[in-house]
This record gives C-alpha cells, structure tokens and sequence, in this order.
C-alpha cells in the first residue's frame, strides 16, 4: 500500500503522532516506448517511457494518539482516534520512465545469453493517496500523489 507517517511534538508538554495510509490496487491498459542505441563493445544506452490508467479500489485510513503531560514528568491523559474511509472506485493514471547504461552478450550459437542495465528510473501515479476525510478545517479532496525515483540494476537472461 501507500501511506505517510507524521510526527509532531508541541511546545505545551503534549506530544502526538498521526498515522495515515493509503492503500490502492489496480489494473488497467499500458503503453510505452522501449529504445535502445549501440554504443559498441556490447554496450548500449537503454531507455523507455510509459504510462497506463489502473482502475481499481482505494482505501484510506487514520490513527492519532495524543499524550498530555504536566512539566514533561507525570502523564495525565491521551487521546486516540481512529477513522477508515469507505473503499471506492477510482482512476489512477501512471507514468514511468527510465534511462540507463546495459551490457549484453549473446553466445555463438542462436539469440541465447545474458545481460546487466544499469540506470535511473522514475514512477509517478496521479492521485493514488487520498486523505481528504481526515482533514478538520478544509473539506477539498486531498488526493496526492505517489512517486518514486532512483537507481535501478536489472539482470536479464536470454534463452531460444
């Protein structure tokens, strides 16, 4: 699943924490464009760029615990909360793209053989976190979203 944690630590002794998470599963149709350019010595340059609508269920949910206590020694109470929002139906559009160095090598006979990529590599869901129920002052939709960015090192193996 999708989800934060916040933590937060006020001045006046009280000390508290909230915990959402997001959960959403889906599927849907995808398209992209794989490239890929020989730079010699089985070396290439690898990338590709895609996206794809997942449509599937989302549920959200909230826990916050807040802790009270007198000079900061002796606690005299805490509060909790917890809320869960109805699963719903929903589109999540999602683009990724990656860029990269790959080394291959095939063996004499036939496409047989293997090979390393190594790279950087990007996901993007629009609108797959959605904490718009937990919000006390503002009742908009409070969709973000869910990204995830790095380096990446793919082994492949080839057999015909």
């Amino acid at each position: 699943g999708l989800g934060d944690v916040y933590k937060r630590q006020t001045p006046n002794g009280a000390a508290g924490f909230v915990k959402m998470q997001s959960d959403f599963c889906g599927l849907g149709p995808r398209a992209g464009v794989d490239g890929r350019v020989y730079i010699g010595h089985s070396f290439s340059l690898v990338g590709s760029v895609g996206g794809a609508l997942l449509v599937g269920n989302a549920d959200s949910k909230m826990f916050s615990q807040i802790i009270y206590s007198q000079d900061g020694a002796t606690i005299s109470g805490s509060t909790q909360s917890s809320f869960k929002n109805k699963s719903q139906t929903k589109v999540v559009p999602e683009i990724d793209m990656r860029i990269g160095l790959a080394y291959n090598h095939t063996f004499t006979k036939g496409d047989t053989g293997y090979g390393f990529e190594l790279g950087f590599k990007g996901e993007n869901y629009f609108g797959a976190e959605d904490f718009s129920q937990y919000s006390y002052f503002d009742t908009s939709r409070h969709e973000t979203d869910f990204s995830q960015f790095g380096p990446y090192f793919r082994v492949e193996f080839t057999v015909t």
